[in-house]
């Protein structure tokens, strides 16, 4: 499941939940659903910044991180699709 659909779930289970119909039953089915959307959006997160810390090596060999803005990760994709 991709990011944005768990967190489209997410909203929908929120808004059930503010629904003073709803049974405890449902109303526990939906939070336990929501806690395991949860855990993997952060884990989808984690995935994400992961990919988006550039990992150079130097001529002498050592390692260097550059954390990757949001513009120029943007424009990476933009040259992608040309």
């Amino acid at each position: 499941m991709k990011f944005d659909e768990a967190m489209a779930k997410l909203e929908k289970i929120a808004r059930s939940l503010e629904d003073a119909d709803i049974s405890v039953e449902d109303a526990l089915a939906l939070y336990e659903e929501g806690i395991k959307l949860v855990k993997l959006c952060r884990k989808k997160l984690v995935e994400i910044e992961k990919k988006i810390e550039l990992i150079t090596e130097d001529d002498s060999g050592n390692v260097r991180r550059k954390k990757i803005s949001e513009k120029e990760l943007l424009e990476e994709e933009s040259l992608g699709e040309e």
